[in-house]
């Protein structure tokens, strides 16, 4: 059976399979990656975030986050995810800049969020993904705690509607 890891913050391998891979520069590559843990961590814990990965082309991720049971099934095996064809990987394979998706659905704990993410390019060629996600509950609570006399924190959407602000008029 496996540990019960819900609750601490750790780094995840997942993808597209359940499966090592097996290509050495795909290895090479997550290995890499695996090199900004502790960059990954400390905004997973100091950001307000959800979660915060890194995707490659090849259909695989690291993510930081303290949901790792959300990500195994009954029987203890690791769940996929068709990386390639979420919004937030498509979203930013397309852009050259920060992307936000609409508000979606989290594949594995099914809360309801948003997700930043930014292209990684090598030469034009598009090598990794970064993302984070925040779930609304989250996200209205930090909102509604930064307000004070002189400023205060709000959420706009692309069509410049407020979504979350500590103030109910002005």
């Amino acid at each position: 059976a496996a540990a019960n890891r819900e609750g601490k913050t750790s780094l995840q391998l997942g993808g597209e399979t359940n499966r090592m891979p097996e290509d050495p520069a795909v290895l090479e590559k997550l290995s890499l990656l695996a090199n900004l843990s502790d960059v990954m961590t400390a905004l997973y814990r100091n950001a307000g975030t959800s979660s915060v990965y890194i995707a490659v082309p090849e259909g695989y991720m690291l993510c930081v986050d303290d949901k790792s049971d959300s990500r195994i099934d009954d029987q203890g095996n690791v769940l996929t995810i068709p990386i390639r064809e979420r919004p937030w990987y498509l979203g930013a394979a397309q852009s050259d800049s920060i992307f936000f998706t609409d508000v979606l659905k989290d594949t594995f704990t099914g809360e309801i969020g948003i997700t930043c993410t930014i292209p990684i390019r090598q030469n034009g060629r598009l090598v990794a993904v970064a993302a984070a996600d925040m779930f609304l509950d989250q996200m209205a609570e930090t909102v509604s705690n930064s307000g004070d006399v002189v400023h205060y924190t709000c959420i706009i959407n692309n069509q410049g509607h407020v979504v979350f602000s500590p103030q109910n008029q002005g």
